[in-house]
């Protein structure tokens, strides 16, 4: 305590220090409340976060004759503050980057959220452009009352997936899969947080192997009937109806004639 009494901030703290409290040093000892936060390093190389308070001290007259000066290390406060808000940072760019659509439904079907991904899936311009939108306009209208029965199971609690699909700004559809959670809200509200992948190319290549399972099937069924059929009329008729079935095309497209030893039909 001897060794400060007498001595100046600036002897105290060092030019480079004084300095940076210099602004709101005069602001107090003109008069007037300062509050700020400065990090200052430690002895031991690392930085510390003050809360710092100047209170101007003023005689029986009213005059200012210096001030009171209340320090708090608010370091693991801040250092918390640092962390949530890397965390949402890097959180805000996964969001943005990922090639899924990720959006945010109010319990009453409003959509609030939807990254780029999504957006682009919508046709939309930008978020604006549909966000408070009713996002079953956005759903394909078969699977409309599906998807209102799924959400609001997310919102009682559920964890859901499913699949529909979606019609664009544009009419253009697409087929998606969607994985949902309930997400408690600042509010104390619940709304709905999804995941949806654009599965379109995965359905068309789906149907397409139906298809050409179809048709091994239906032409080994066809072979192995012909195998033990001698009657010439109704081997084709078996090969008129396996051709119906191929090309699904309706009843009496095909015609075929059979002649007899003679060249009679």
């Amino acid at each position: 305590r001897e060794k400060i009494i007498g001595q100046t901030v600036e002897d105290l703290l060092g030019t480079p220090h004084f300095m940076a409290r210099r602004e709101q040093l005069e602001a107090a000892l003109r008069g007037e409340y300062q509050r700020f936060t400065l990090i200052t390093p430690t002895a031991r190389g690392l930085t510390s976060d003050l809360e710092l308070e100047y209170l101007p001290c003023r005689n029986a007259k009213g005059a200012v004759e210096g001030l009171y000066v209340l320090a708090i290390d608010v370091s693991d406060r801040k250092r918390a503050e640092r962390a949530l808000l890397n965390s949402e940072i890097r959180q805000h760019a996964i969001t943005e980057a990922t090639p899924d659509c990720i959006k945010l439904v109010s319990a009453d079907g409003r959509l609030l959220y939807m990254n780029p991904a999504g957006l682009s899936m919508l046709e939309a311009p930008d978020l604006d452009s549909v966000r408070g939108t009713d996002i079953l306009d956005a759903i394909a209208p078969e699977w409309r009352e599906e998807w209102h029965r799924k959400h609001n199971r997310v919102i009682a609690g559920e964890r859901l997936s499913w699949q529909f699909e979606i019609l664009s700004l544009t009419g253009n559809r697409r087929f998606m899969e969607t994985h949902a959670v309930p997400l408690q809200m600042p509010d104390g509200t619940v709304a709905h947080l999804a995941v949806t992948r654009d599965i379109s190319q995965q359905r068309q290549a789906e149907a397409k192997l139906q298809d050409q399972s179809r048709i091994l099937e239906t032409v080994n069924r066809t072979g192995k009937a012909l195998a033990a059929e001698l009657d010439l009329e109704r081997v084709v008729q078996m090969v008129t109806d396996a051709s119906v079935e191929l090309t699904g095309a309706q009843l009496g497209a095909f015609f075929y004639h059979v002649l007899d030893d003679k060249g009679s039909k």
